[in-house]
């Protein structure tokens, strides 16, 4: 398994077409790419890739107000993120803590949509909404 950053706005949009399930309104790249165009904070897309596929993915953007990484497109209120339906994409554990561990820096993530994998994570808390 390699570890392949994007920060190319192209790129991480085939990218985010390509691997975010679409479920709600807030699963759209022209939503979120909406509020990352106000707010402009810098791409940092992981990918997890094995073989000729990827198997993990965790978009996030720099912020440098907090010195974090947080979920794409980076929009803060009152100190946290508030997008909901934030997900880390892994085909299993091992992608997912791939994915975690090369993030060079702390993660700050809320809201993530309940997935089983994530329960294996002892550090993963429950936020204010379950």
């Amino acid at each position: 398994m390699k570890t392949v950053i994007y920060d190319d706005y192209r790129q991480c949009q085939r990218l985010w077409e390509k691997m975010w399930p679409t479920k709600s309104i807030f699963d759209l790249w022209q939503t979120r790419s909406c509020f990352h165009e106000s707010f402009f904070k810098p791409l940092r897309f992981y990918t997890v890739e094995q073989g000729n596929e990827i198997v993990g993915f965790l978009p996030l953007s720099w912020d440098e107000q907090s010195d974090s990484y947080i979920q794409f497109p980076g929009e803060i209120w009152q100190g946290k993120t508030w997008i909901e339906q934030n997900q880390i994409i892994g085909k299993n554990t091992k992608a997912i803590r791939t994915l975690l561990d090369s993030v060079p820096g702390s993660i700050h993530q809320r809201y993530l949509t309940k997935n089983s994998l994530l329960d294996r994570f002892d550090f993963i808390k429950q936020d204010e909404i379950g």
